[in-house]
């Protein structure tokens, strides 16, 4: 969910007014943080389409001044009947982009801060392998060595992640849906499940996304509970 002071940031920073120390901290954390990154693109997109339109209405008024004044009723009104189906057009595109924009899933997505080593001695060295190249966002690499380690849940759940952020959903869903198989209750599971649902939703299987998050924001031991039920609420208004 947006917080003003957000948008202040997004705002100050378009308009340029931001001092060069906190310019140089906001592009890093752009560059670090997909979901800000993500918000402030949807941002920029909204500011971008309102001076747009701000500008063909004022094309379209000066055009009605000059009309006016040459006492050319007829053309006026016939200029008129135009403005006013192309401002509604556009207000109509504004509304549905802007609703659009509202429920746009990536506004959802989470940070994956990596892995904590809590493994035993023998793991660890292989796991901070594995983490070192995430951090590096080398996620074919991170992958690899992923893949070949016993599967349990959180090297599937890492599986997972590592080919969705290559690009690979359908691969990614795929061992998402593996977590099933495990009888018990984990973080691992618990965000496989999450990722799960928005990948279904990106692939527009809205039914079966929403059945994921609705289960996922009735359960209040989830780890993203809370964003499940924000999405479902966002969705839900679609």
């Amino acid at each position: 969910m947006y917080i003003e002071n957000e948008l202040d940031l997004f705002d100050n920073y378009l308009s340029g007014s931001l001092e060069a120390s906190d310019k140089l901290l906001f592009e890093h954390q752009l560059s670090e943080n997909r979901a800000l990154k993500n918000r402030f693109q949807v941002f920029k997109g909204l500011v971008e389409q309102v001076q747009n339109e701000a500008a063909i209405e004022h094309s379209l008024k000066a055009r009605f001044r000059q009309l006016d004044k040459k006492k050319s009723r007829k053309k006026w009104f016939f200029y008129s009947g135009i403005a006013a189906s192309a401002l509604m057009v556009l207000a109509s595109v504004s509304i549905f982009s802007t609703r659009q924009q509202k429920v746009d899933i990536s506004r959802y997505q989470v940070n994956e801060p990596g892995l904590p080593i809590t493994m035993s001695v023998d793991n660890e060295a292989n796991w901070q392998d594995i983490m070192q190249l995430f951090k590096a966002e080398q996620y074919d690499k991170a992958y690899a060595l992923v893949a070949a380690k016993q599967q349990t849940d959180t090297a599937l759940y890492f599986s997972g992640l590592f080919l969705e952020l290559q690009g690979n959903r359908a691969g990614a869903m795929k061992k998402y849906k593996e977590l099933q198989q495990f009888q018990h209750s984990s973080i691992f599971i618990q965000k496989g499940t999450y990722r799960q649902a928005l990948l279904l939703w990106q692939a527009e299987q809205q039914e079966a996304a929403m059945e994921l998050l609705k289960n996922i924001a009735a359960d209040k031991g989830h780890f993203y509970q809370q964003q499940a039920s924000d999405a479902v609420e966002a969705l839900s208004t679609k």
